[in-house]
């Protein structure tokens, strides 16, 4: 059959049309385990999504890193950095977005806050697949309003990656313990810098200087105040 143009311009296209980018779905579903999305031999635990490789354990950490950086602006209370997505950084998330939404400039980073505001005691799955969008939008957003990124606070055991690529967690108590909502660190938006830190710790040694007994044959002299003699002279 000889080809002829006007013919295949008129041919019918049988290829589905690409469905339009969403904000959820980003992050593959196999990548994290969680009662809703079991993967292979992970142990599911209620309420929190672990990630199963080492590229997504970096993506839940920016995640929750990102997330302090607007909480320490807004004075509220940091999460762990441990790479796990519970209760507690779903709540933290919805929090630093409200912040966002509130404090935005541009219509865009408003309606971003509005739209993530709403996510507080949802599952945590709705945080994971959507992870990376979250860092980068929070990331653009704090960069523009000059937030800066604080230091990571102290965490019990965060989950670390394996040589061979995925990821080695802590025991389920650990686990559970440290994404409850409790598990949240108040550390001062003064002292996130080294300076402010160092601050800290100066007033600490006062204080612990201060608080230490005097040893053991050594008494404390209460300050005595001098009083001049007035002598009189002989006649």
């Amino acid at each position: 059959m000889p080809y002829v143009p006007r013919m295949a311009y008129h041919m019918v296209s049988l290829e589905p049309p690409l469905a339009p980018p969403t904000e959820l779905g980003s992050i593959a579903a196999a990548n994290w385990c969680s009662t809703a999305n079991r993967q292979g031999s992970c142990s599911p635990l209620k309420g929190i999504c672990l990630p199963t490789n080492a590229a997504t354990l970096a993506t839940f950490k920016e995640l929750q890193r990102q997330t302090n950086r607007v909480l320490s602006k807004a004075g509220k209370k940091l999460i762990a950095v441990d790479g796990r997505i519970g209760p507690a950084t779903v709540n933290a998330v919805a929090d630093a977005m409200a912040w966002l939404g509130s404090k935005a400039i541009t219509p865009e980073a408003q309606a971003m806050g509005l739209q993530w505001a709403n996510i507080r005691g949802q599952p945590c799955d709705t945080i994971a697949q959507a992870a990376d969008l979250i860092v980068a939008r929070i990331q653009q957003v704090a960069a523009e309003m000059n937030y800066p990124v604080v230091a990571d606070p102290r965490s019990s055991q965060p989950s670390q990656p394996s040589s061979s690529g995925g990821v080695v967690h802590p025991p389920p108590s650990v686990i559970q313990s440290s994404a409850s909502v409790s598990a949240l660190t108040y550390l001062p938006s003064g002292f996130q810098s080294p300076l402010g830190a160092a601050a800290l710790g100066v007033a600490g040694l006062a204080l612990f200087k201060f608080a230490i007994p005097p040893a053991k044959g050594k008494r404390r002299r209460a300050p005595t105040r001098r009083t001049r003699v007035r002598r009189t002279r002989r006649r």
